[in-house]
């Protein structure tokens, strides 16, 4: 099987991963929607490579999911966090206002099909099958883990969840993980779980708070802020057990390459600067930093960071 295949493109391992927890000085740069100033300075190379429309129009829109920290968090009308705030940086690098536009998972694609937004910028990997839709760009490391009330009986393996109820967000690479878990747990013998689906994760993670459910998948980043956060860390606990493997990214409509091109560029411009490491390690991610040499096109099936991500099984 191809080792860029998600249902076996991830590697189980018993250690945790460490993790610590707009305006510019630039003349005509944009102000920043979410709270945050921005660090960067316009970028001449990478802003001649936007569209001629999104530079006219001086914005860039993204959708993406309102309440999934660290990575967004919506006060009012105001979406903060980690992806606004990389977005900020982004942003005045080309000279545009970039904007993140809330909407459920389930519904990216086809406002993006609609050209409703210009892009996705939202937990979302890459993934072979988006790839052949979608043109990808990464901009961080992947994986994923388990949420369970702090006073369950603990998790240490596979196993012990083909007993459990699981839940996970509707339509991401979690559902293909739990999918991927169930039908071992069936081989196995030890029965399949019982899986629900909900369209975001504060609907989810409030099943698993009541009880209804006995653990949430989902990206290990929002998954530890979450435990770590709510009622000062008495609710819930994360597993140790991590599936690691991909590369979260950017989504743009199949064949929007000069817009992936001024992406990348701008990117590796917020990642020289120090910014990029900065942002992330503010919110517990300095273990999922790129390089501004593995900020590439559609990752899952160039086979460029193959070893980087670690998506061959073992």
């Amino acid at each position: 099987m191809s080792t860029r295949k998600l249902s076996r493109a991830m590697v189980l391992t018993a250690a945790l991963i460490a993790l610590t927890a707009c305006s510019t000085t630039a003349e005509g740069a944009p102000q920043a929607t979410n709270g945050s100033t921005a660090q960067s300075a316009v970028n001449e190379s990478a802003r001649n490579l936007l569209p001629e429309d999104i530079r006219n129009d001086g914005k860039l829109v993204f959708g993406s999911t309102a309440n999934n920290a660290p990575f967004t968090m919506k006060t009012g009308d105001t979406m903060g966090g980690m992806l606004p705030e990389l977005g900020t940086e982004v942003g005045a690098v080309l000279g545009v206002d970039v904007q993140f536009e809330a909407m459920a998972f389930p519904g990216l694609v086809p406002a993006l099909t609609a050209k409703r937004i210009d892009g996705i910028w939202t937990l979302m990997q890459a993934t072979e099958e988006r790839e052949t839709t979608l043109e990808m760009i990464s901009y961080m490391k992947n994986s994923q883990s388990f949420m369970t009330l702090a006073d369950a009986a603990p998790v240490e393996n596979t196993e012990a969840l083909c007993s459990l109820h699981l839940s996970t967000v509707r339509g991401g690479t979690s559902q293909r993980l739990l999918d991927s878990i169930a039908e071992d747990c069936e081989k196995a013998a030890h029965g399949r779980p019982e899986i629900s689906l909900f369209d975001d994760p504060a609907t989810a993670q409030t099943q698993l708070r009541s009880g209804r459910v006995d653990a949430f998948a989902g990206i290990t980043v929002p998954v530890r802020y979450v435990a770590d956060t709510v009622e000062n860390g008495s609710v819930f606990t994360v597993a140790p057990i991590e599936y690691l493997g991909g590369a979260q990214a950017i989504a743009l409509a199949k064949g929007d390459t000069d817009l992936a091109a001024a992406l990348q560029a701008a990117f590796k411009v917020v990642i020289d600067s120090g910014r990029y490491k900065e942002i992330l390690a503010k919110y517990g991610a300095e273990n999922e930093t790129f390089t501004a040499e593995q900020i590439v096109l559609n990752p899952a099936t160039s086979g460029v960071l193959d070893d980087v991500v670690r998506t061959e099984s073992k």
